[in-house]
């Protein structure tokens, strides 16, 4: 029998338990008023790193209150999101990723934040601060979009058009409406493959379905950053696949017909193109550095990786796409 529950905390780990035992550590130090039911759900994700026993061991000690595990054996965040919804019945779902570390207040603050916001849906996402396990050459602190990074101020906002999924805390109503829980339209991070389109998604299909993002300060999450993501290959990848994600994300903003955006796709990433060969006579002249340039170029391909994608994929899944979070 599942326990009535007001707010599920869901982790979806695949292959990462030393930074998960960061996180299960820092959850377990929470402190949430006791009229609040809330829990804790990992859903592994065909872990071989030890993640399971790890979790069995957190379960073992009683430190953090219905701590429970499941096993979705379908790779990728965009199974494993819903898996972790589906498994429980709290109207409040809060995504933990199992690189971010809750401040010791986090708990108290969602719940704080429900209580005096009864009419939000989707709110948190709130102050994402990156954490370096060793410091990043200078070159990779101008891109902390690239793991999430956010700060929007020290005061409540209600209406941002997107917001960082990871510690974004989501009423059940809310993923209903829009329709995500029926059917999720991108991709999102397979393995080590790096695409975010399942970030984008969940936020822009419940703002689509009139429903406010709200950012909140008051949450703070630590992002740990292993020296692994901050080599040029890897922003490389990172700023691809989010050039890919970004077309996508355009068509489901799109309130015309496919034809005419793809025109309009076409137009942009042509200009964008443009203006990044004009930063390639730069960096020829000393002006720009050549690993920036780099980056930049791999944003515009995986535009126009998206675009090639869109424009082969069947009808049905492009009209499914199309305005489907236009507001």
């Amino acid at each position: 029998m599942q326990p009535n529950l007001d707010i599920e905390l869901v982790i979806c780990t695949h292959n990462n338990a030393a930074q998960l035992t960061l996180v299960l550590d820092a959850i377990a130090q929470q402190q949430v008023s006791d009229s609040t039911q809330w829990g804790v759900l990992v859903v592994n994700n065909n872990c071989t790193d030890g993640t399971a026993d790890l979790v069995e061991q957190a379960i073992a000690t009683g430190k953090i209150p219905l701590l429970h595990m499941v096993q979705e054996t379908t790779q990728g965040l965009t199974s494993t999101r819903p898996c972790g919804m589906t498994q429980r019945t709290a109207p409040w779902i809060a995504y933990v990723d199992n690189d971010y570390v809750l401040q010791p207040d986090g708990g108290e603050q969602t719940v704080r934040f429900v209580t005096q916001h009864p009419e939000a849906r989707a709110f948190g996402g709130g102050r994402v601060v990156l954490t370096w396990e060793t410091t990043p050459s200078p070159f990779v602190l101008g891109y902390g979009y690239c793991f999430a990074e956010q700060e929007h101020g020290m005061q409540i906002q209600e209406q941002r058009d997107c917001l960082v999924v990871a510690g974004m805390v989501v009423n059940r109503k809310a993923l209903d409406v829009c329709g995500w829980t029926k059917r999720q339209l991108m991709h999102d991070r397979i393995g080590e493959k790096l695409i975010s389109g399942g970030d984008f998604e969940m936020a822009l299909r419940i703002r689509g379905a009139g429903y406010f993002l709200w950012y909140t300060p008051a949450c703070v999450l630590k992002h740990l950053i292993p020296p692994r993501r901050t080599s040029p290959t890897y922003l490389k990848s990172m700023n691809m696949g989010l050039g890919t994600c970004q077309i996508y994300a355009d068509l489901m903003l799109w309130a015309g017909s496919f034809s005419a955006w793809v025109q309009s796709a076409a137009w942009k990433t042509t200009k964008l193109s443009l203006e990044i060969l004009s930063q390639t006579l730069r960096m020829w002249l000393g002006r720009v550095e050549p690993v920036d340039v780099a980056i930049q170029w791999s944003f515009v391909k995986g535009r126009w990786v998206g675009l090639v994608q869109l424009l082969q994929t069947d009808q049905e899944r492009q009209q499914s796409l199309m305005g489907c979070a236009k507001l």
